[in-house]
């Protein structure tokens, strides 16, 4: 539930943040040298570089999720 929850909140930050890159890229032609604006590869590994650091930053929080005996949550509540 909570990598599920993390990699939501990242899918919907890369919805938005593509379209704004393009739009801002073709703004900034000028200042992108040797990069063309609208270059697949640089956003494909944009993403990739997005989704492994959400996907670290929310293992620890989901390993220690499901260490936590079911019982004992209960009981605290």
């Amino acid at each position: 539930m909570i990598l599920q929850d993390s990699l939501l909140l990242t899918a919907i930050g890369v919805a938005l943040g593509i379209p704004l890159a393009m739009l801002v890229g073709r703004a900034l032609t000028a200042s992108l040298y040797g990069v063309k604006p609208m270059d697949a590869v640089s956003y494909f590994l944009a993403v990739a570089g997005v989704c492994t650091v959400a996907l670290a930053a929310s293992i620890i929080p989901a390993t220690r999720a499901a260490s936590v005996d079911p019982l004992k949550a209960l009981r605290t509540e």
